[in-house]
């Protein structure tokens, strides 16, 4: 009993009481607590991880069509039906490789109903699930009408696959006018400004030449204007831990459609250009004289701007780049030749202005005796042309009046009136261009290290020697003449509208010189240079058509070593039809001579042009050179 009450009395008794009671009184307020945190965060902790599973897709816009001045459509987005594969609809079994093979064994089933080489491999589809799994895969690109109506009917059982359609930039007329408008290709998220803004990102169509580069973007002309490429949208998906999409939130922006272009370019004469240079090394260029519009410009060999749409293989691109005649090139505008006598309507001009007077004679035995040496002219084997005046020199392209008259009038006075025209000048266009050569005696002591001598002011009198030049300057000078002297920018973008049609851009002409001589001085060149077409013993009397009323001169040059010489020929002129004016050069590599070949296909120009689609032309080769202004090199 004793015992009992001491027991009951033991303080250490009430500590354990306490101490159990504080313990049971922490544990109540810690549930409480986190009962509270639970309920109080629900929210907070939901938003965080629906903010984790949300993934933003990258949505291109739809590329800006390129048209011609005459409205005819020469670059455009259309639809190409593609069929893919959505991977997170179409796991079947419990292992990734399971699931591989039966996707693979899903596409070869395709392959044999359509008819249609799919390339999916087992390493793209682990790449698309480990880099890209809200994203579709593309199993077979450009279905054709029965490709798309067989795979439309086996769509439906197949749980994952789907038909889509894609815009595919496309070129109606393909060859013609690629250099002009140049080729497209995927762009490089890896490169792309906006890459961290999205996490899955799908690829604008990017322009990778010409005027699809020029104008991708951001455009300079005087100001800053959209380009054809657009703005992108992006697109809100919920993913689960692996990546798989399992809800489309939608559209948070829409993309807005790239702007369009309308050029310069006549479709009709463009055509016509492409058509005659067919089967040549050469180029067309013809402008609006009065403004420096580009009507047509047109460069051979070409090559068809679709095979770059879908990605160019590597065997195709190497044989591009090593092709002996060079169809990536655009010999109109990054083409440097001699120019041969189609220089001589500017030594003509240049002799006026020194107030030389125009019948002034000069006589042709054929030869002219520069020092020691001396410079043929391409009569000689005819005994020379005689007694020859200004007029009469440019229609027969005299050697020797050229030749002689610019050797009197010196280096200095020649180089003027060439500055004054172009030459060695890029002309501004929009396109990549070079600047040719424009000769100086600064030039020669440092290429050659000798000094400049008469020897070398009467080649290049005649376009020989030290001087190269683009077929668009020679264009851009025949204009001038045609003008009245004004020296213009030749362009190619005229406007430019936005996604709803609204004009945002229009072109101003622009000049950049004028030739320092008078209208009479110009008319009795003009004078010459019509004779060079309607007289019975002009050189270019070969492009005399029934259209429009040319003036022209007609230019050979001898490029290469003596023992491997070849030639380049030229036409250039200008000619009136109605309120226009129109100016052209016609460049050969490999030509007879510019009279026997060029001539020609300008009168074949102008009348696929303005005539029938039909007409043909004979590159003259089978008769004995009359006129043919050949450089015969010195002795």
């Amino acid at each position: 009993m004793d015992t009992q009450n001491n027991q009951s009395k033991d303080p250490r008794n009430g500590r354990l009481i306490v101490l159990s009671a504080v313990f049971v009184l922490l544990l109540l307020i810690l549930v409480i607590r986190l009962g509270s945190i639970q309920l109080s965060g629900k929210a907070e902790y939901n938003e965080s991880i629906d903010t984790q599973s949300i993934r933003a897709i990258r949505i291109p816009a739809i590329r800006g069509q390129i048209l011609s001045s005459d409205d005819v459509l020469i670059a455009d987005s259309i639809p190409s039906y593609n069929i893919v594969f959505h991977l997170p609809e179409m796991r079947k079994y419990g292992t990734r490789d399971k699931n591989i093979d039966y996707i693979i064994d899903i596409a070869s089933s395709i392959e044999k109903k359509i008819e249609k080489k799919t390339n999916l491999s087992r390493e793209e589809i682990i790449e698309q699930m480990n880099l890209f799994p809200a994203i579709p895969i593309t199993v077979f690109s450009e279905l054709n009408s029965k490709e798309l109506a067989i795979a439309a009917e086996i769509s439906p059982p197949i749980q994952g696959m789907e038909i889509v359609s894609v815009p595919k930039r496309f070129y109606p007329d393909g060859n013609t006018a690629c250099h002009i408008l140049g080729y497209v290709g995927n762009d490089d998220p890896g490169e792309a400004p906006d890459k961290d803004k999205y996490s899955y990102y799908i690829p604008d169509i990017k322009g990778k030449s010409g005027l699809e580069k020029l104008l991708d973007q951001n455009i300079e002309l005087g100001s800053f204007y959209k380009g054809l490429r657009g703005s992108p949208g992006s697109n809100l998906v919920r993913v689960n831990v692996k990546g798989y999409v399992h809800d489309d939130l939608g559209m948070t922006e829409l993309p807005l459609n790239g702007n369009s272009v309308k050029l310069t370019i006549n479709w009709k004469a463009q055509q016509a250009a492409a058509e005659v240079l067919n089967g040549s090394k050469g180029a067309i260029v013809i402008l609006n004289a009065k403004n420096g519009a580009v009507i047509a410009m047109a460069s051979s060999p070409v090559y068809n701007s679709n095979i770059f749409t879908n990605g160019i293989s590597k065997n195709e691109w190497r044989a591009l780049l090593e092709d002996k005649n060079k169809p990536l090139l655009n010999r109109a505008l990054l083409g440097e030749f001699m120019p041969g006598s189609i220089i001589k309507p500017l030594v003509a001009l240049a002799v006026l202005k020194n107030n030389i007077d125009k019948n002034e004679t000069v006589f042709c035995d054929g030869a002219v005796k520069i020092g020691n040496s001396k410079i043929r002219c391409w009569a000689w084997n005819y005994g020379g042309h005689g007694a020859e005046n200004l007029v009469n020199a440019i229609r027969d392209s005299c050697n020797v009046y050229f030749v002689t008259m610019g050797i009197k009038l010196g280096l200095d006075n020649l180089i003027e009136m060439y500055r004054h025209a172009g030459v060695g000048r890029k002309t501004g266009i929009e396109l990549s261009e070079r600047s040719g050569i424009i000769p100086s005696r600064e030039l020669k002591l440092k290429l050659e290290k000798t000094s400049w001598t008469n020897f070398d002011t009467g080649l290049i009198s005649m376009g020989q020697g030290m001087i190269s030049i683009t077929p668009i300057q020679a264009a851009v000078y025949a204009a001038a003449i045609a003008n009245g002297g004004k020296v213009w920018k030749p362009y190619l973008v005229d406007s430019i509208f936005n996604s709803k049609g609204k004009l945002i851009f229009e072109k101003e002409s622009q000049l950049v010189d004028t030739l320092p001589v008078t209208q009479s001085q110009i008319d009795i060149v003009k004078e010459g240079m019509h004779n060079v077409v309607y007289d019975p013993n002009g050189s270019g009397k070969r492009a005399k058509n029934n259209y429009i009323e040319l003036y022209g001169k007609t230019g050979t040059a001898q490029v290469g070593p003596p023992d491997h010489r070849t030639k380049c020929t030229w036409f250039i002129g200008f000619g009136y039809l109605d309120d226009k004016a129109y100016s052209l050069c016609i460049f050969v590599e490999g030509g007879l001579a510019g009279g026997m070949t060029n001539a020609p296909m300008a009168k074949a120009l102008f009348e696929k042009w303005f005539g029938s689609d039909s007409t043909t032309y004979e590159n003259s080769t089978g008769e004995e050179l009359s006129n043919g202004e050949e450089f015969v090199p010195a002795d």
